[in-house]
């Protein structure tokens, strides 16, 4: 009878230990028999909880640089990294900010992978192009990231899984601090283009006669929304003016504004088409230079 109970209770705590369980045992004998008691403690198994927080989907964030100029751009990365794999694109979050400019760059997401312990985890990094379009400081709260993965053998898991807080600093260099607007980058370039002129030029026009006069501004280094006004409208007798709306473009790192006015001359006399300044700031000499076209004289 004791040999049957005792294999029972072997195999009892057999199970248990496989189990996960914490045993504790105390035995006392008695003339008939020794009884064994036993107290279970249950537990989770802290092996386990630690892998499954380790397979955790989660993201890195990283900014490049921390401070730049008004109007340069700031990179910043967004990794996401799940255990296995992912059967759809996760959504990421657009990354907006007051008095900033968010683009996505060419081929702004892309796969890629790591090797945590002996597993491979699969990834999808996210870039971001950050403009500032005032000094001060940026930051970014927490982001949220709605990501599906797989989870062989069951349904997919879905979660959000949210980015640590980051920011970073903008500044107007103190010498460039004067400038209205702030105007910086590596080349500022000004001309302008006239149609429907006279053979002549512009010296042999008479009345009822129209110029359209284009005014174009390139800048290598900001987004085109930084590129002020060209042309402004001034009231002179005899002159006629209908500006056109601005026409804005990039393409690579060159930014342009376009501008065109028409002018109507319903008089005689000599006039003076206005010309074009720009100050602005020099990034590679770090220092103010001007570009300026002069004013076009016209006469009937």
């Amino acid at each position: 009878m004791a040999s049957r109970e005792h294999c029972a209770t072997s195999n009892l705590l057999t199970s248990l230990i496989s189990s996960n369980l914490f045993v504790t045992i105390r035995s006392s004998t008695v003339p008939s028999a020794t009884i064994v008691s036993v107290t279970i403690l249950v537990a989770f198994n802290s092996l386990s909880i630690a892998t499954q927080a380790q397979e955790t989907p989660f993201v890195e964030v990283s900014v490049e640089p921390r401070e730049v100029l008004v109007g340069t751009p700031v990179t910043v990365q967004l990794a996401l990294y799940v255990p296995t794999w992912f059967p759809s694109p996760p959504v990421f979050p657009s990354l907006e900010l007051p008095n900033t400019i968010t683009r996505r760059p060419a081929n702004s997401s892309r796969p890629s992978s790591r090797t945590i312990g002996r597993k491979t985890w699969s990834g999808i990094s996210r870039s971001y192009e950050i403009y500032p379009l005032i000094p001060g400081n940026f930051r970014l709260e927490n982001e949220n990231i709605k990501v599906k993965y797989a989870d062989p053998g069951n349904p997919n898991l879905e979660l959000l899984v949210q980015t640590e807080p980051v920011s970073f600093d903008a500044i107007v260099p103190e010498p460039a601090s004067a400038l209205t607007p702030y105007l910086a980058g590596t080349r500022v370039r000004v001309d302008r283009v006239i149609e429907n002129a006279p053979i002549d030029g512009v010296k042999a026009l008479t009345v009822g006669d129209t110029l359209t006069v284009s005014y174009r501004a390139e800048i290598d280094g900001l987004p085109a929304l930084f590129l002020p006004e060209l042309t402004e409208e001034v009231s002179v007798p005899g002159l006629s003016q209908y500006p056109g709306l601005a026409q804005l473009g990039e393409e690579g790192s060159l930014a342009t504004r376009v501008e065109t006015i028409t002018y109507i001359f319903n008089a005689g006399g000599a006039y003076e088409l206005p010309g074009l300044t720009l100050r602005w700031w020099n990034t590679d000499k770090l220092a103010i230079e001007e570009t300026s076209l002069a004013p076009l004289p016209a006469h009937r």
